[in-house]
């Protein structure tokens, strides 16, 4: 499974995710699943985290929907790529060689 590919810290941080949207973000959260999909996408896409095949996950899913909620996600938070908030350690590593 997905979350069983990445540690407490990480999930940690993804949870930090979902309660900081749904304490700005204000509108109905339809079809949870989605969300959270959409949460732990956004985690791998704030640290770079490249090793998770998503296009597979979305294929079984709502794919447009996903990326609609990734969006969201983004523009609520005002996030970034390594955004401090939610920077894993691997996140943190890959920051010095890439920016």
């Amino acid at each position: 499974s997905l979350i069983s590919t990445i540690g407490s810290e990480s999930i940690y941080l993804i949870k930090n995710i979902w309660y900081d949207l749904s304490s700005v973000y204000k509108h109905a959260i339809n079809e949870p699943n989605f969300w959270a999909i959409a949460v732990i996408y956004t985690f791998f896409k704030i640290n770079e985290i490249v090793d998770i095949d998503f296009e597979n996950i979305f294929n079984q899913y709502k794919y447009a929907q996903i990326h609609e909620n990734v969006n969201v996600i983004i523009r609520e938070l005002s996030l970034q790529k390594f955004d401090l908030r939610y920077l894993s350690e691997e996140g943190y590593v890959l920051s010095l060689y890439l920016l």
